[in-house]
């Protein structure tokens, strides 16, 4: 029998909700999810959340629809699930033809509404950061979290270099002082990522 050959990854290029364009989302709000459809003639709508699932989504929280800066802001009337499907309804929307106008449009919920374990960040709140390692040696700062199967992945600039998101790598996390401070092993970083972009 031949060697099968080897499924190549690949890496999903759509947005996920929880990472909408931030340039125009107020600071203090995050996307959570987007609404897909509207489902039945009472203005409910389906919210294909992103990675934060149902955190944060409880009835009477006032969301923004939509990434814009003048998004309308609605209230939560009710979250319901559905087969693995997250339901919601808004406050003074009660036809679907008023639920149509907000399909495609990202659900965004105050960052305050997330709740969050110690130790729990969001990607927003990582991203800038400057990372150090044990010398206080600066290597570098986040662009961007990646979500990869086996672990999470600050990625550093300049260079893009990954830093595995785990308890062996990283010492220290304080969001307050804009510092990560990290035990990198040898060979994971080499010394073009010392400079700070």
């Amino acid at each position: 029998m031949p060697p099968r050959k080897p499924t190549p990854i690949r890496k999903k290029t759509t947005p996920k909700s929880d990472e909408a364009p931030a340039d125009s989302l107020p600071p203090d709000f995050l996307a959570v999810g987007r609404l897909t459809r509207a489902v039945g003639l009472r203005g409910e709508l389906e919210c294909r959340v992103g990675r934060l699932g149902n955190a944060g989504l409880s009835a009477g929280i006032e969301c923004r629809i939509g990434v814009a800066l003048d998004a309308p802001v609605l209230r939560l009337a009710g979250v319901r699930h559905y087969r693995k499907r997250t339901i919601v309804r808004f406050e003074d929307v009660a036809t679907i033809e008023a639920a149509e106008k907000f399909l495609g449009k990202d659900l965004c919920i105050r960052r305050s509404a997330v709740p969050l374990s110690e130790g729990e960040y969001l990607d927003a709140d990582l991203i800038g950061l400057e990372v150090r390692d044990l010398d206080g040696i600066p290597r570098g700062r986040v662009l961007r979290v990646e979500h990869y199967p086996a672990q999470d992945c600050l990625v550093l600039t300049p260079g893009d270099k990954l830093v595995p998101l785990v308890h062996a790598f990283i010492r220290a996390i304080d969001v307050n002082a804009g510092v990560i401070i990290i035990d990198p092993p040898p060979g994971l970083l080499d010394e073009t990522g010392a400079e700070i972009a």
